[in-house]
């Protein structure tokens, strides 16, 4: 088994080679971090194929007017060649459900390419690819009739994930609406972040509000006690490690490692990327150690962290976007 050592060094290792891969294709440094985690969740210690390369493959099979002709094709690269051995075939598989889903009424987003691993990720699936899209789609609406003006296809993979637990759409929406409350009225700040924590923290519906509350304040107030400005940002990682019940010891580790790369050369200006991935490979080190009983809470864990990581990516691409307007504007 790999240790925690060496999945931070995996972590390092990839990104500078995926740095020099990339390094004419105008990829930030926080994308190029997501990249590196996405292969450091995977132990691959670089990747089978030229990323660069199956990025262009994939552009070519999509549409001209296809999310992924852009450089979101990184990621959905990254994502199968991380965990498939032939991820131009589960490309083929994976456009089909996507296509499904948008057939089903899913827009053409970057989002519903997420949405679509999901369905090709279920080893054994419980609904077909319509009955998935019309849950999935049931909850967006409730999810978008209780915030209109926060929730937008980002939250399409959370939905998706929701889709598969137990109740109706109106029984899951409760809860979620039920957890938003609760630490609203704790005085968390409401908006994007806490709706996605509701999300995440309504993934398992056996422990009772309280209890998953007090979870969540004795993770936040270890790192807030080690130094942290605790911010909306962190929610999403807060909510995570509370639905893994991490104890003193991964906590620590996570602070370890966000401390490390906080002081290195390469990432010390990154903080919050710094975090969330301490949080990813202290989570995918704790997955090859623990009970299998948990394998299943990782794995949709791990599609959650796949979310986050697209909606960093989309408020890249609009900065990036908005920023080359502006450019051309001034001409």
């Amino acid at each position: 088994m790999t240790t925690l050592q060496e999945k931070v060094e995996c972590f390092e290792k990839m990104y500078f080679h995926l740095k020099n891969e990339l390094k004419w294709q105008a990829v930030d440094k926080n994308y190029l971090m997501i990249l590196s985690s996405i292969y450091g969740e995977s132990n691959k210690k670089e990747a089978q194929v030229s990323l660069l390369s199956l990025g262009k493959t994939f552009k070519k099979q999509v549409g001209f007017f296809s999310p992924l002709n852009s450089s979101y094709s990184f990621m959905i690269a990254a994502l199968l060649d991380a965990q498939y051995n032939d991820p131009e075939a589960k490309f083929q598989e994976l456009d089909t459900i996507y296509n499904k889903l948008v057939d089903s009424g899913f827009k053409k987003d970057v989002f519903t390419y997420l949405c679509a691993l999901i369905v090709l990720n279920e080893e054994t699936p419980t609904f077909s690819v319509k009955d998935y899209a019309d849950r999935a789609l049931s909850l967006y609406t409730l999810m978008k009739e209780s915030h209109p003006f926060i929730t937008s296809k980002s939250d399409y993979p959370l939905a998706m994930l929701l889709s598969k637990e137990n109740g109706s759409p109106i029984q899951i929406i409760d809860r979620v609406e039920n957890v938003y409350g609760m630490w609203a009225s704790k005085g968390y700040r409401k908006g994007n972040d806490l709706q996605f924590l509701s999300h995440i923290l309504s993934l398992q519906d056996t422990q009772p509000l309280e209890d998953l509350y007090e979870t969540y304040a004795r993770i936040e107030n270890y790192f807030s006690k080690n130094g942290m400005k605790i911010k909306p940002a962190h929610y999403t990682q807060f909510a995570i490690l509370s639905l893994l019940e991490a104890d003193e010891r991964k906590l620590a580790q996570i602070h370890d490692i966000a401390a490390y790369f906080n002081k290195h050369k390469a990432f010390k200006w990154k903080q919050q990327t710094n975090f969330a991935t301490a949080v990813n490979i202290v989570m995918n080190y704790s997955m090859e150690h623990e009970d299998i009983l948990k394998t299943s809470l990782y794995t949709t864990l791990d599609m959650v962290i796949q979310a986050q990581q697209a909606a960093m990516v989309a408020v890249m691409a609009s900065a990036a976007a908005n920023a080359s307007s502006s450019e051309g504007g001034g001409n």
